[in-house]
């Protein structure tokens, strides 16, 4: 007796370990730098100040351009325009977790940027809570802001 009580509790955990289970769910896709390869093209992108949320910027909706072309292994070239401002610059990029990444511009003095991340396979967000901008667009000294940029894939 105590023969088929051992055999029939075995049994039962074939059974249970082969109906389901974690196997069964969808694995969550690890996002890697080769999946933002190419070039991509903001369609948003908003500036709130991060001490009066009624005061914001919309880059786009103000007639300014943001776009970024990623390499392989990480290297992005990011240009920047708006009426007779124009910047372009080149920056490392490096993926923290599932969701961050850690921007690290080739000049020292941009600064180093940590974005959190959306992605589909069309589209990017990238929200930076601790960014930073100049709300009167008068060369005064930018304050803590919060930016968010919708990208398409070109």
């Amino acid at each position: 007796m105590k023969n088929l009580k051992f055999a029939f509790l075995m049994l039962l955990m074939v059974f249970s370990s082969a109906c389901g289970g974690d196997d069964d769910s969808p694995k969550e896709k690890v996002v890697t730098i080769e999946d933002f390869v190419g070039s991509w093209t903001a369609t948003s992108m908003k500036f709130t100040n991060n001490a009066n949320s009624a005061e914001q910027f919309d880059f786009i909706g103000s007639g300014g351009t943001f776009d970024f072309t990623m390499l392989a292994g990480g290297k992005v070239r990011i240009w920047m325009n708006i009426g007779d401002f124009s910047d372009e610059w080149d920056a490392l990029v490096v993926l923290q977790n599932s969701n961050t990444m850690v921007v690290t511009p080739a000049e020292a003095e941009r600064g180093t940027s940590t974005l959190k991340f959306v992605l589909t396979s069309t589209n990017l967000t990238l929200t930076n809570e601790d960014d930073s901008f100049d709300f009167t667009l008068s060369g005064e000294a930018e304050v803590s802001a919060t930016s968010v940029i919708v990208l398409v894939r070109k």
